[in-house]
Parts: C-alpha cells; structure tokens; sequence
C-alpha cells in the first residue's frame, strides 16, 4: 500500500447488487475508546444505584398509592388526549365527566 491510498489506515466493507458494486470506508476508532465507554456507563450504573439505596423503602401501602396516583394520571392524561380529538357531543361528554372525576380523585389524595 502506497502513502497516496485513499484506504490506507480505513477498514472496508463491500455491498454487492445485481450490477452494483458499493464500498464503505470507516475510519479506524481510536484505541480504548470502547473501554472508556464501558467505565463510563459501569459508572453511571452504579451511581444510579447510589441514589436507590439513598431512598428509603416504601411499606407496601406507600407504593400502593404511589402506583393509585400513577395509573390515574396516565387514565387522566389518556382522557384529555381523547377529549382533544372526540367529535361527538356524548362521547365528550362522558370524557368531560371521566376527567372531573379524575382530577377529585387525584385532589382527594
């Protein structure tokens, strides 16, 4: 290989049709690049895990609610995006009613 190839130091991966020929060049990584990516993501893991043995445990009935609350903001957010699109005067109607009855439940709590 000369100093003048364009491959020179390039890995190249060749993709053959029916009557076309293609050629992908990629440039060599440089080394341990990978490896500091995996430290860095081994890092955030366990930074990550850090901060959960940080929060205390919730009883049964703490993640119970937590859960109740979830659901019925997902059921809320659901009923205001069908609302947006409902045509019908009924069908509003009774999505106007889910949500009042949502959001009480979501002010009781």
């Amino acid at each position: 290989m000369s100093p003048a190839d364009p491959s020179q130091g390039k890995r190249a991966l060749r993709s053959a049709a029916p009557g076309m020929t293609v050629e992908y060049f990629f440039e060599d990584m440089a080394r341990g690049f990978e490896s500091k990516d995996v430290e860095y993501q081994q890092s955030e893991a366990s930074r990550d895990a850090g901060d959960a043995r940080a929060r205390p445990a919730l009883s049964e009935a703490d993640r119970a609610e937590v859960v109740r609350r979830q659901t019925t903001l997902l059921s809320l957010a659901s009923a205001r995006a069908d609302l947006a699109a409902a045509t019908r005067p009924a069908y509003r109607q009774m999505l106007e009613q889910a949500i009042a009855a949502l959001e009480a439940e979501l002010a009781r709590a």
